[in-house]
């Protein structure tokens, strides 16, 4: 990458400069996705999304009124991860489908153990979840703790009324907006252009994948939720990495989405699923052996890695 190569002695001034063109991306193409959704939600279903706040406090939501909610986050989906990834990659010289990872063979067994990471990882999930439920703030920023919770929890308020369905078609759409479209648009984002624009940068994985984490983590704005989210953005990051292709991440971050949407749907049924949720309180055993079980996975994720490359002569 000749840009590259000429920053090459400093590729923080290099990182940074570039990572400020990707916000200035994110920002433009998310206002205009959001436009989108606005003017479709409006004009095609005579609903007004900016008026969010009071949809949601209403008893009843109306079809009519979700479905615009949904298709509002689509756009900004699309707009705010999507575009600006394929865009970046061409802002750096990059092919965007090499960059991205998007057109890498993976052997098929990498698919299933990206799924089996996500799934024994959720005592440890649910874990990071309570501690992090459990934090409070100095005595001094009493406020600023009491504004942080009742954002999270309106944002709270919406993921209920999102996954609230009552036929299966719903709950299809759901699996579509709520789980397949955020795996597809969050991983080509914070995975494949995120991480490995930090990894060509400085040349160190483990710098590359807890980046895009951290990245990943905050993007969301749930301070009360942001270690758990930091956790799954790490394995996520590992099982993309050592696979090389985007599209595991992806059926990773899909699989752990669609068990929530499910776990959602059967509350709503009345069926209890208490230990697939995140309040779930799992011994601390449990928690360790989970722990313990997640990092000797991704150390054999990566020994196998390496077999591949060498068997292949790479």
């Amino acid at each position: 990458m000749s840009e590259f190569n000429k920053f090459y002695n400093n590729s923080i001034v290099f990182f940074f400069s570039r990572i400020l063109i990707l916000g200035g991306m994110v920002l433009v193409f998310i206002v205009l996705g959001s436009a989108l959704g606005i003017f479709i939600g409006k004009y095609l279903l005579g609903v007004d999304v900016q008026d969010m706040q009071n949809i949601l406090t209403k008893t009843e939501v109306s079809s009519s009124e979700m479905l615009a909610l949904k298709l509002f986050q689509v756009f900004a989906s699309l707009g705010g991860f999507l575009v600006p990834a394929f865009l970046f990659s061409k802002a750096i010289n990059q092919k965007a489908v090499s960059f991205l990872q998007i057109n890498r063979p993976s052997k098929t067994y990498t698919y299933f153990m990206a799924i089996g990471l996500i799934l024994l990882a959720s005592p440890l999930v649910a874990w990071l979840y309570q501690i992090n439920q459990n934090l409070t703030f100095p005595a001094p920023f009493a406020q600023l703790e009491a504004k942080i919770r009742a954002m999270e929890n309106q944002a709270e308020l919406l993921t209920k009324a999102f996954v609230k369905v009552s036929s299966i078609g719903g709950l299809m759409f759901n699996v579509f907006v709520i789980a397949l479209l955020p795996a597809i648009t969050e991983e080509i984002f914070f995975r494949g252009c995120l991480q490995n624009f930090a990894r060509l940068c400085f040349q160190n994985i483990h710098i590359s994948i807890w980046f895009a984490a951290i990245m990943f983590s905050a993007f969301h704005g749930q301070f009360y939720g942001f270690l758990p989210r930091l956790a799954l953005g790490v394995l996520l990051g590992y099982a993309f990495a050592y696979s090389g292709n985007i599209w595991v991440s992806i059926v990773a971050h899909f699989t752990n989405n669609f068990i929530a949407v499910m776990v959602s749907y059967f509350e709503q049924q009345n069926v209890s699923i208490e230990m697939l949720n995140e309040s779930y309180t799992f011994p601390w055993f449990v928690n360790l052996l989970s722990f313990l079980i997640c990092v000797s996975l991704v150390w054999y994720m990566y020994k196998l890695k390496n077999k591949y490359l060498y068997t292949n002569g790479k």
